[in-house]
């Protein structure tokens, strides 16, 4: 399983998601094609502001964590049907 890293393009302020090698690097827009204008943005979850006033850190991280447990099921399904489409 790959990292999941976030990018924001500095030509069409598109933010895209990639997954890679921590030595990799995304440098080129997938939205606008435009070379060398992406720009790696820190992903971490906020614990401050109105939605979160209300909330305890446990909270927040478990809704974080099963955050995360959704997104790796799409991926996982995501694999599954490109592998299986892959070998028709």
């Amino acid at each position: 399983m790959m990292p999941k890293y976030f990018y924001k393009c500095s030509s069409c302020e598109a933010t895209t998601t990639h997954y890679h090698a921590m030595s990799d690097c995304r440098k080129d827009c997938t939205e606008c094609d435009s070379p060398g204008s992406l720009v790696k943005k820190p992903s971490s979850f906020n614990l401050e502001g109105p939605h979160h006033d209300n909330k305890k850190t446990g909270q927040i991280v478990k809704q974080s964590i099963e955050d995360f447990k959704e997104d790796l099921e799409s991926q996982k399904q995501d694999l599954a049907n490109q592998i299986y489409i892959e070998n028709e």
